[in-house]
Formats: structure tokens, sequence, C-alpha cells
């Protein structure tokens, strides 16, 4: 228009369209900033809402962790005390058969032997019967262990190297599995036994 314009009077409608056109223009350009605006804030506001999610989604599995971490120690330590009184019932059914056997051989070789005459013997000391230890729990860390031991009666808080009633001497203080070692018993081994048992 502006190119076929001759006369004064043509420039203004030609003006005026180019006029319109501009305001368009700027018409347009503010949506489009008003929808980049309003896309940007969908995507920090998404953002935010996925890292809050990942946040949640840590806390729970720490605290699932944790509560697996609890209950395999606590099967461990149930298996370390059914482990300690198997190995208990073990020992005491060995010694009670070993005293069978041990009375069985006496008996019979009383029987073999004939009778004679013979000098009052001198009778032997009495030894003091085993004592039945059982630990009942073990404390410390590293090579620092101590362990709790009793016969039902007392209780003895003993590390490696101390002596027990009876001539029985700690070895060594076990934590895993956990258990005390000694020797002068009637086993290498102490068993589990709950302190307030008889």
């Amino acid at each position: 228009m502006l190119e076929a314009a001759q006369e004064q009077s043509e420039f203004s409608p030609a003006l005026e369209v180019e006029r319109e056109v501009l305001a368009l223009c700027r018409d347009r350009w503010a949506v489009l900033k008003e929808l980049v605006d309003a896309e940007l804030s969908l995507a920090a506001v998404l953002r935010a809402s996925a890292a809050a999610r990942a946040e949640e989604e840590l806390k729970l599995a720490a605290v699932r962790e944790r509560e697996a971490l609890a209950l395999e120690e606590q099967r461990r330590l149930a298996q370390a005390r059914i482990e300690g009184a198997r190995q208990g019932a073990l020992e005491a059914a060995r010694a009670a058969r070993a005293r069978e056997e041990a009375a069985a051989a006496a008996a019979a070789a009383a029987k073999a032997e004939p009778e004679a005459v013979s000098a009052p013997e001198t009778p032997a000391p009495v030894r003091e019967p085993p004592r039945d230890y059982g630990w009942f729990a073990v404390m410390g860390s590293g090579a620092d262990l101590r362990a709790a031991v009793t016969d039902g009666r007392n209780v003895w808080r003993v590390e490696a190297g101390d002596r027990l009633p009876g001539g029985v001497v700690v070895r060594t203080v076990e934590a895993r599995p956990p258990g005390v070692r000694v020797t002068g018993w009637r086993t290498d081994r102490l068993p589990y036994r709950s302190r307030a048992s008889r």
C-alpha cells in the first residue's frame, strides 16, 4: 500500500495497517512470554516434587535397612543361644554315658578279681565334682572381651587367663560366635546358660 500510494491521503491507511500489525506482534510476544513463564514455573514445581519423593524414598530405604540389621542381629543371638544349649546338652549326655561306662567297667573288674584279704587301703581324696558352668553374656569389643559365667548359684566376670573354682582356666572369650573356651573342665567350651536357670 505504501509503494502504491501516490497522494497524501493514501499514506494514512497504509500506516494505520502497519501500526495494527506492530500492536498484534507486541501482544503476541506478551502471550508467548506468559506461556514460557508458566512452563518454567511448572518445571520447577515438578523438579521440587521429584526431589521430595526421592528424599522420602531414601529415608524409607534407610529405615528398612536398619530394621533388617536389627532382625539379623536378633537372629544371630538366638542362633548362638540355641547352639550353646545344644552343645551343653550333648556334652552332658556324653559325660553321663562316660560315667555309666566307667561304672560298668568297674563292676566287671570287681567280679573278675578273686576276693583277697588285704590291708585296708587309705581312702583317696574326694575330688569336688565339676561345677555346672555356663556363660550368659559377652561384653566388650575387639581384644577386650569379658564374659559373665555362672554355675547356677554364683556369677563371675572373667576374661582370658582368669581361673574359676575347681581348677578351670579361661582360655579365650569369643564374640562371633559368642562363647567361652576353657581348660580343666569336662569340655573345652562352656555352654550357654541362662542366668536364672538352676
